[in-house]
């Protein structure tokens, strides 16, 4: 289950960030996450949850937002969005050149909502 193992990352980067600006509490932070990284939203919420107990990210809410799967051609740098199976070898449907998967594994965090002694 790597949601756990995300979900740890997740908590620590966040708890750092907090001690450095001096916040007492995290009330939420938002992730942006590849698709191809098979991730039960879910699963990983509650991970999350787990990590963040006796923390000051105790009760903070996470937002999940799932980039898409997006191929780029090698040749002519069209883009899309594929509708096939992940494993599928893929070609440009513009001039058949092979294409590269873009940006669709990874987890990023966007944003941690923090209160500190100066106000949220």
């Amino acid at each position: 289950m790597h949601e756990a193992a995300m979900a740890q990352g997740i908590v620590s980067t966040v708890l750092a960030e907090a001690a450095r600006r001096g916040a007492h509490a995290v009330r939420a932070v938002d992730v942006q996450v590849g698709d191809l990284e098979g991730l039960d939203a879910d699963a990983l919420r509650a991970a999350f949850e787990l990590e963040a107990v006796d923390t000051c990210a105790e009760g903070a809410t996470l937002s999940i937002h799932v980039t898409p799967t997006r191929l780029v051609c090698t040749a002519c740098g069209h883009a899309w969005e594929p509708r096939i199976h992940r494993d599928d070898p893929v070609a440009c449907p513009r001039c058949a050149a092979p294409a590269r998967v873009d940006g669709t594994r990874g987890i990023v965090i966007q944003r941690a909502i923090l209160t500190t002694p100066d106000g949220p």
